[in-house]
């Protein structure tokens, strides 16, 4: 801490859920780094974050003002950031997106425009960090590489993020790492059905969901290599 504001912390967005609240928690449970996150709708899992230390800044990205707000907050409570990692996503398929139109926006809104800016703010507060390493991981899809049908739109965002951090890492070089991870099959939601869950099983070489500790893991090598940047790492991408 710097008089009220916090150092070489780790800001996640979309931690209210799923893989952001695992990572949220996992900094706080394993590491020193102050854990800054987002989140848009109020639930259980975001009141224990904020119990165990996080800050949470509760923003919708698909709103107007809804970055310029959040980075007013970031720049007002921390005094350098260690790495941010961009979770925050709007998963619709292409029946959704042809039915209301202003959904292909609104990904393209939390996928790409998102951490654009974010990355723009949020490149001093990383420079300032008294760490050896910064770093910018952006969360993506395997499926990029391939497409898919039924989400043409959402994967056309996911490739666009792809390409933003290919672009940012060059530009941020020396001073910041910028990787994407890109997983599929990472766990089921409550309520699939079991049809689904074997549909989706089959589909892949190896039958079972890469599990949280997936994506920890590759945060984790990310932080701590040297000099991996530009990279992606697919996790569970191989299908049959």
């Amino acid at each position: 801490m710097l008089g009220d504001k916090l150092e070489n912390a780790v800001l996640i967005t979309g931690a209210g859920q799923r893989i952001g609240r695992f990572l949220a928690q996992r900094f706080l449970d394993e590491t020193d780094y102050p854990v800054i996150f987002t989140y848009r709708t109020e639930r259980p899992a975001v009141e224990e974050l904020k119990s165990a230390g996080a800050l949470g800044i509760q923003v919708d990205f698909t709103h107007p003002n809804a970055v310029h707000d959040c980075c007013s907050v970031l720049t007002e409570k921390v005094q350098s950031l260690r790495a941010v990692i961009h979770n925050a996503s709007l998963w619709i398929d292409e029946q959704l997106v042809l039915q209301k139109p202003e959904l292909m926006q609104a990904m393209f809104d939390v996928h790409v425009h998102t951490p654009y800016q974010l990355n723009q703010v949020c490149l001093p507060l990383l420079q300032a960090s008294s760490c050896e390493q910064k770093d910018i991981i952006a969360l993506s899809d395997c499926r990029t590489s391939e497409g898919k049908a039924d989400y043409a739109g959402y994967l056309s965002s996911k490739a666009a993020l792809e390409s933003l951090m290919l672009s940012h890492a060059r530009a941020f070089a020396p001073d910041v790492k910028v990787n994407t991870i890109a997983p599929g099959l990472v766990c089921f939601n409550e309520g699939d059905s079991e049809d689904y869950k074997q549909k989706r099983l089959d589909e892949s070489a190896i039958p079972k969901p890469a599990g949280m500790e997936s994506i920890w893991q590759a945060v984790d090598f990310l932080m701590n290599s040297p000099t991996s940047t530009g990279s992606k790492i697919e996790i569970g991408q191989l299908m049959r």
